[in-house]
């Protein structure tokens, strides 16, 4: 059971690692866990390495002696490695997402109905409509270009506008709660 110990570390303990740092990331949320995903991403960059390459020696020894059943093992974890890629690409993917994702909470704490109420700026329009008194919406989205976020609606047939956020970009996301006097 010892065989192609090294080529399984390669390919189990990246991934592992990965997956927990990922998993903790979401649920916790703190700085610190996406360094160490970077840290991972560079650990699984040299594991594959590492591996790819004894995979490589492995295969190339066992085509000398014709071993044809420890060969086809050790093009299995080849491929379970070569996995890897696109396994952490999506993780990296998610993660972008999460962090790039722009969420606005509106609550209409007036005592009027407020009508057209739009989210407007950085390339975006988020219609949210009419708000009852008291009513409260979330609406998430991803900026698409640098600007500022606005708030615009129409209460009592006046056309009205708060600055959600005064800067936003495609690469920061952002959390913003809006009341509407």
């Amino acid at each position: 059971m010892r065989k192609n110990i090294l080529i399984k570390v390669c390919w189990i303990l990246p991934l592992s690692i990965g997956i927990i740092i990922f998993i903790i990331w979401v649920i916790f949320r703190k700085d610190f866990l996406m360094l160490a995903g970077i840290y991972n991403i560079y650990f699984g960059f040299i594991a594959l390495i590492v591996g790819v390459v004894f995979c490589i020696i492995k295969i190339s020894r066992y085509k000398k002696i014709n071993d044809k059943t420890e060969k086809r093992k050790v093009q299995i974890l080849l491929i379970l490695i070569m996995l890897n890629i696109p396994i952490a690409l999506t993780i990296l993917f998610v993660a972008i997402s999460i962090e790039t994702v722009y969420s606005v909470e509106v609550t209409n704490t007036s005592t009027k109905i407020v009508d057209n109420c739009v989210i407007d700026g950085g390339g975006v329009s988020t219609i949210l409509g009419k708000l009852s008194p008291g009513e409260k919406i979330t609406k998430t989205f991803w900026i698409k270009n640098d600007g500022t976020l606005y708030l615009k609606y129409e209460i009592d047939n006046q056309k009205k506008e708060i600055t959600i956020d005064g800067y936003v970009t495609n690469s920061m996301g952002g959390n913003q709660k809006i009341k509407i006097p």
